[in-house]
């Protein structure tokens, strides 16, 4: 694990630190595998099952729903109105990252992570549920 990735964690809060030293066993050069974010059975209750997740800017995030109500992953954070999905908010509005609305069983892809600034924590939520909350650590590409 770099010095860069050391920082990023060392400014995040506790919960963080635990991610980090999980990650601290992977090789530098292999990078980070696929990460999820996985809404299983009563997400809508509680919140999604993986609450914190680590992506590299530009990498792979997928959102699996195993819940039976429908959910979705979108940044609290908004980045501008020059994407395909931003007609659907209101000009300045357009979330920096999102994910499709999908039912029970469904996966779909998290869009927008090429806009993340490392060593940044995000917030994200579902929009029919807004009580589901999670936390995106943005890190440095290898």
């Amino acid at each position: 694990m770099g010095r860069g990735r050391s920082v990023v964690f060392a400014r995040a809060s506790g919960l963080l630190l635990v991610a980090a030293s999980v990650l601290a066993a992977a090789p530098a050069e292999a990078g980070l595998p696929e990460q999820h974010v996985l809404a299983a059975p009563g997400g809508w209750l509680s919140t999604y099952a993986t609450p914190l997740v680590a992506v590299e800017v530009g990498g792979a995030l997928t959102f699996t729903n195993q819940d039976i109500m429908y959910h979705d992953v979108v940044s609290r954070e908004t980045g501008g109105n020059d994407r395909a999905w931003c007609h659907l908010y209101q000009p300045g509005q357009c979330p920096l990252f999102w994910s499709a609305l999908v039912p029970f069983g469904e996966s779909t892809p998290i869009l927008g992570l090429d806009r993340l600034a490392p060593g940044t924590v995000y917030e994200f939520y579902c929009t029919d549920h807004p009580g589901m909350v999670g936390r995106l650590v943005a890190l440095p590409e290898t």
